[in-house]
C-alpha cells in the first residue's frame, strides 16, 4: 500500500509540475504575443505616418510644378502678346508711311509673332 500511495503522490506531483510549467509557458507566450502586437501596431502607425508625409510631399511638389507651369504659361502668353502687339504696330506704321524700313520691321516682328504680315 505504501508503494501505491507513493506512486499516487509522485504522479500528482509530476502532473502538478507539468500543469504549472504549461501555465507559465502560456503566460510567457501571451506576453510575447501582446508585445509583438504592440510593436506591429506602432510600426504600422509609423508606416502610415511616413506614407502620409510622402503623399503630402508629392502633393506639394505637384502643386509647385503646376504653379511654375502657370507662371511660365503666363510669361509665354505675355511674350506672345508683346510680339503680336509689336507686329500690329509695324503693320500700322508701314500702312501709314509706306517706308521700306517699316516694312522690314513689320516682316521681322510678324515672323517672330507667327503672324503673316499683310
Amino acid at each position: 500500500m505504501k508503494w501505491i500511495l507513493l506512486f499516487v503522490v509522485i504522479t500528482l506531483g509530476v502532473t502538478a509540475g507539468n500543469l504549472a510549467s504549461s501555465y507559465i509557458q502560456l503566460r510567457i507566450a501571451a506576453h510575447a504575443l501582446n508585445a509583438e502586437a504592440t510593436r506591429m501596431s506602432q510600426q504600422s502607425a509609423a508606416s502610415l505616418e511616413k506614407a502620409r508625409r510622402e503623399q503630402e510631399a508629392r502633393r506639394a511638389a505637384t502643386e509647385e510644378r503646376r504653379r511654375q507651369q502657370r507662371q511660365q504659361a503666363n510669361k509665354d502668353r505675355s511674350a506672345q502678346d508683346q510680339l503680336r502687339s509689336t507686329c500690329h504696330y509695324w503693320i500700322a506704321e508701314y500702312r501709314r508711311t509706306g517706308n521700306e524700313l517699316d516694312m522690314i520691321h513689320r516682316d521681322k516682328s510678324c515672323r517672330e509673332a507667327g503672324i503673316r504680315a499683310q
